[in-house]
């Protein structure tokens, strides 16, 4: 039991016994001085008067449900549980106290529960935003994305200008692989909420997704764009930092494999400065290690390239992409018997493994076989 609830225990059941038999005025007389306290914050004193209220007159939902609201902010989930399905048994149709239940298993996790605290509420009233809402969001979380879908979309239907539904819609056109949807639906979200800047990240997902730093226009270019704006707007974390360099560092790639050195070198040098300040946070960050050496790579900076992709292969070692990597900068340095070493790795590590092209060098998307004997031929 939550120490603060342990201690206020004997002072609630002292406060029941010594109340008269003073009938409903004086009850409601206690669950208005709870509620002042209530709204003052202070907890303790308003669980004793709403206990007082429940002691004189325990039939009045109400009084258990703000009993349950003062649990839930004295932070004894079980205690507010206990007293919210006290104001459903007194009232069935009570929907504040069954989506309370729901959102409190929804906050620990719970989501198979939650689901099932919320669904009686939409036979009850079966446009409850809240309850579709929520159901949508503990899917979600589930992974499975269709049923989430299912319950955003009629949440949407319910409140077609709530921003955080329509967001949660995008996320998970995101998660489904329907990436144009998802922008579509984030784009959306944004225009009913301007300040939200975790919906500028998840629209640069969406854009980035579709590759949208291989367009040929630089105004098509959205996902950077995104990306700098959540992180401006206060959405700054390794995450967001690792996604804006990958935007850039892409950027770069395309721009090389297209012969616009200069712009390429530009954005090549911005992904190196986003990777570096991610390691700055997170030294084991493997990927952000991997993505600056082909950063450097990209720049024909090839020691720098070894030594971050060292780097990530120390942190990750049996990662067969990384060895593939680490095999194309040696080749690239003229180090043939060392690149060999690396790619017999990756075979060995991974028979089915397919390279991945990047028109840097030349020898980066051919099948393993081809490479090893291209590297035995120069040695």
């Amino acid at each position: 039991m939550n120490p603060l609830v342990r201690a206020l225990a004997p002072l609630i059941a002292a406060a029941a016994i010594a109340l008269p038999a003073a009938g409903a005025e004086k009850a409601e007389d206690y669950y208005k001085e709870g509620f002042r306290k209530f709204v003052e914050n202070n907890y303790r004193a308003s669980a004793v008067e709403f206990a007082k209220a429940i002691a004189l007159n325990p039939n009045v939902p109400k009084y258990h449900f703000f009993l349950g609201r003062t649990f839930e902010n004295l932070r004894a989930e079980a205690k507010a549980i206990e007293s919210y399905r006290a104001a459903v048994r007194l009232d069935p149709k009570h929907i504040q106290a069954m989506t309370r239940i729901g959102m409190i298993f929804l906050d620990q996790g719970a989501h198979r529960k939650a689901i099932q605290e919320f669904e009686p509420i939409l036979r009850i009233r079966e446009n409850d935003f809240e309850a579709q809402y929520r159901i949508g969001l503990a899917y979600f979380q589930l992974g499975d994305y269709p049923a989430a879908l299912r319950y955003l979309s009629k949440a949407v239907e319910a409140e077609p200008k709530n921003p955080y539904s329509m967001a949660y819609m995008g996320r998970t056109y995101l998660e489904m692989g329907e990436w144009a949807k998802a922008a579509e639906m984030l784009a959306k979200a944004i225009e009913l909420d301007s300040s939200n800047a975790e919906f500028f990240f998840w629209l640069g997902s969406a854009y980035y997704a579709q590759g949208d730093f291989r367009s040929d226009k630089a105004e098509f270019w959205h996902s950077a764009r995104n990306f700098r704006r959540a992180i401006e707007m206060g959405y700054s974390n390794p995450t967001s930092i690792f996604m804006l360099g990958n935007s850039l560092l892409h950027r770069g790639i395309f721009l090389t494999q297209n012969h616009q050195e200069p712009e390429a070198t530009e954005h090549l040098k911005s992904a190196i400065t986003q990777y570096q300040a991610v390691i700055k946070v997170q030294p084991d960050a493997s990927n952000a290690f991997l993505n600056l050496g082909m950063a450097y790579y990209s720049m024909k900076k090839l020691d720098e390239a070894l030594t971050a992709i060292r780097k990530a292969v120390e942190l990750e070692p049996t990662v067969d992409f990384f060895h593939d990597f680490r095999g194309n900068t040696l080749y690239a340095m003229g180090r043939f018997e060392e690149a060999v070493e690396a790619w017999t790795l990756v075979k060995d590590l991974n028979e089915k493994y397919e390279p991945q092209a990047m028109g840097i060098v030349g020898i980066e998307g051919k099948p393993m076989k081809e490479k090893i004997l291209a590297a035995r031929r120069k040695k």
